[in-house]
């Protein structure tokens, strides 16, 4: 024999329909029925708008109106002594049958099939649900896409543009003396290139899916650069304060990661104040983690740590919501508002750095979430740190490039350090040049993206000429570095200074040397 089929309902009025009856007559159509008996119709929808039944059945007379309040997806059956004409109009409204009361033998057989009907329409209900949520995430996805090759476009020709201030406020800084009145603002145009160029750096990152990358890096100057975009998205009502300890030990980090943790962080403080008035404060400071803080969080150790702290003088957080916060999916906004992710990647981040994220918050007086990032020992200065910058001896160089800009930063560059330079605006014009003379050059440096032959296209095809020929490649796009690049010596990302173009070129031509020294 069949299992029966469960089904649970409502049923309002039990004196029309008794429920000792309509159990005995579900069995023996193999429905195994659990009814729970409410007063009147107003509840009955209430309960069915909370509980989930499968059905409602109401017994004695019933209006349209209280069959519409019922939820269209939910089966309404009606026992009652009704016209022709009423029956077609209750139907008409919504319900799914209509008993007259010494006929509820076929009323079970009906609840089975229109719960059926009610569950396949569910289902068809969340996967057409679930196609337009896929179908968004695959819009986003493209966006994102289009994004990724915007940024890398934009931070192609940004770079170059930093190429051209960076060098020249660095020998305008040379050829001024060391006393001159300038030097305090070429030092700050130099400091504002460098800040650009890793903000370039950052956006172009943010925009593209990559491994994490971690280095050495310092948590303040990582928080200053999102604090730049973060006043941008923040109401004229919030006011943004950041304190930083001063000279904290570096961090080893992916900045990109750091970045979005702390702009999620900003995100979540920023719509819990609201349309009030209110304040978010961003500080930093060294922490020695004792035995007692290490035992209130696993992922704490016995050691030093940089800690990031993100507070807000919002609402608070209730007790009970609190240890769910960092769920995945988990959210107390507005559907729409809030995927629930925020929180949950922040926390993924930073474990996977090492480190620790808690949250304390107190109901009206606001939230506050500490990051703790394992501080790394200061490294040591060198017996050389202060050394001269490498120079040339003479040696031939044949500078590639397409932007005139970075031409001519570059053969000034060249020559200030000491190397005889040749110059040339185009692949093509360098093919030319390389091929009347392969053995007329030591070293090529050489933009990796120009039209009609990349950088890696002119590598290969110089080494085929002359096996020994040393091949710089130079980019503005982040992430080349992480890609193979075959027949090159090196890679010096754009915009860069004359003192790493000199490193650089010492280290390829004089590898023994640089190894020893």
């Amino acid at each position: 024999m069949a299992d029966p089929r469960r089904l649970g309902i409502l049923l309002v009025r039990p004196e029309i329909v008794a429920p000792d009856l309509l159990r005995q007559q579900a069995a023996e159509a193999l429905v195994d029925l659990t009814i729970e008996v409410v007063g009147s119709i107003a509840d009955a929808a209430a309960r069915a708008a909370l509980a989930g039944p499968d059905a409602v059945v109401i017994g004695g007379p019933v209006t349209v109106a209280e069959v519409a309040r019922f939820p269209a997806r939910l089966p309404v059956f009606v026992v009652a002594e009704v016209t022709a004409a009423e029956e077609n109009a209750l139907i008409l409204t919504g319900a799914a049958g209509v008993f007259a009361p010494g006929r509820l033998s076929r009323l079970p057989t009906a609840l089975a099939r229109e719960s059926t009907i009610a569950v396949e329409h569910a289902s068809l209900l969340q996967a057409e649900t679930d196609r337009t949520r896929l179908l968004a995430q695959l819009v986003h996805a493209q966006k994102m896409e289009a994004i990724g090759t915007l940024a890398g476009g934009l931070a192609h020709d940004l770079n170059n543009v930093l190429m051209g201030i960076l060098g020249n406020a660095e020998m305008a800084a040379e050829d001024v003396g060391s006393s001159h009145p300038a030097q305090g603002n070429l030092a700050d145009v130099i400091r504002a290139a460098n800040r650009a160029r890793d903000v370039v750096q950052r956006v172009l990152t943010f925009s593209r899916k990559r491994e994490p990358a971690r280095r050495s890096d310092q948590l303040p100057q990582v928080v200053d650069d999102a604090v730049v975009l973060l006043r941008a998205t923040l109401p004229a009502t919030i006011e943004l304060v950041v304190r930083h300890e001063p000279d904290p030990p570096p961090v080893s980090i992916d900045a990109n990661q750091i970045n979005q943790v702390i702009t999620n962080l900003a995100t979540n403080a920023r719509d819990a104040i609201g349309s009030r008035p209110g304040t978010i404060t961003i500080s930093s400071a060294v922490i020695d983690v004792d035995r007692t803080l290490a035992r209130t969080h696993v992922n704490l150790a016995v050691r030093r740590y940089v800690r990031l702290s993100v507070a807000d003088d919002g609402p608070g957080i209730a007790p009970d919501i609190l240890p769910r916060v960092f769920e995945p999916f988990f959210t107390t906004k507005a559907p729409g508002a809030g995927t629930g992710l925020g929180l949950a990647v922040a926390h993924g981040i930073i474990e996977e750095h090492d480190g620790a994220i808690t949250m304390e918050s107190t109901m009206g007086r606001g939230t506050t979430v500490r990051l703790y990032l394992p501080a790394l020992e200061p490294a040591r200065t060198s017996d050389d740190a202060g050394a001269a910058t490498p120079r040339g001896a003479g040696e031939a160089v044949l500078l590639v490039d397409d932007e005139a800009m970075v031409v001519r930063i570059g053969v000034r560059m060249l020559e200030r350090l000491g190397y005889r330079v040749t110059a040339a605006d185009s692949a093509a014009a360098a093919l030319e040049l390389f091929r009347a003379e392969p053995s007329r050059f030591q070293v090529v440096i050489s933009d990796l993206t120009m039209p009609g032959h990349t950088g890696l296209d002119l590598a290969r095809r110089f080494r085929a000429l002359n096996p020994q020929i040393k091949f710089i490649l130079t980019t503005g796009h982040l992430g080349a570095e992480q890609h193979a690049l075959p027949d090159t010596d090196a890679l010096l990302t754009k915009p860069f200074a004359a003192s790493r173009l000199a490193q650089v070129l010492n280290e390829v031509l004089h590898p023994h040397e640089s190894i020893t020294s």
